[in-house]
């Protein structure tokens, strides 16, 4: 079948860049044009759908909308992670932030959240470097992760990871936490079930843990994705959590 050759103009790029914007903070700038026109051309060929107003009506009235804004958002956002990629900020947090938290505070709860979390690397790390750590038996850390797509939140609870995203863990920390099989690597239950998955658009209230508040944020990597406006206002959000 020959391939068809769309033409996506300015005016139609900036309709599909204001809808993303506005249902969740994310802002496609000029330079990404072209790689935005590859992620719609992708969709639009495996659902057979020829033009862009019709994929456009499709994400924004269809009954099946957002599922497919979803899987239009799971190849716009950059998904590269890989478990302890920064191992020095978790050397950090066993080694200076949770002691000097566990003085300060009088619970004997700590409360971490990892906030836009994709597939579920980052709150593992820190799950797993939490438990390689000597922490006081009394002290109960809770770890929430959350990431506006529901196909990453549904990957991360899975724990299959290939092996580029082991690729950082040394050896007995993956032999201790993994079961390796058919060429996956399968993170263990006791590791799985230290985390709390929820999704979550930045841009909305900071529900289900608005009012928990929480001792420790995480935010590698989600707010590049966001106007400096919007950015502020995030960050004025994690401040008041």
């Amino acid at each position: 079948m020959e391939e068809i050759k769309r033409v996506l103009s300015k005016v139609v790029f900036d309709k599909f860049r204001q809808y993303i914007e506005s249902r969740t903070g994310i802002y496609i700038d000029d330079s990404k044009q072209n790689s935005f026109k590859i992620s719609l051309d992708t969709r639009m060929r495996i659902l057979g759908i020829k033009d862009y107003d019709a994929y456009y009506s499709l994400i924004t009235t269809n009954t099946g909308g957002k599922k497919e804004f979803d899987e239009l958002l799971n190849l716009i956002l950059i998904k590269e992670t890989f478990f302890f990629r920064d191992d020095k900020q978790l050397k950090v947090l066993v080694k200076n932030i949770l002691p000097e938290l566990i003085k300060r505070k009088k619970e004997k709860e700590i409360k971490i959240w990892s906030a836009g979390c994709a597939t579920g690397e980052e709150p593992y790390s820190i799950a797993m470097a939490i438990m390689e750590s000597y922490l006081p038996d009394n002290i109960n850390v809770s770890i929430y992760a959350t990431d506006i797509s529901e196909g990453a939140l549904k990957r991360a609870k899975e724990g299959i990871y290939n092996k580029s995203s082991v690729r950082a863990i040394d050896k007995a920390m993956l032999n201790k936490y993994f079961t390796q099989r058919d060429g996956w690597h399968y993170l263990n239950d006791g590791v799985k079930q230290r985390i709390r998955f929820d999704t979550m658009n930045l841009i909305e209230p900071f529900f289900p843990i608005e009012a928990a508040r929480v001792d420790i944020i995480f935010c590698k990597n989600v707010l590049i994705y966001f106007r400096i406006e919007t950015v502020k206002t995030i960050i004025r959000k994690f401040y008041d959590m």
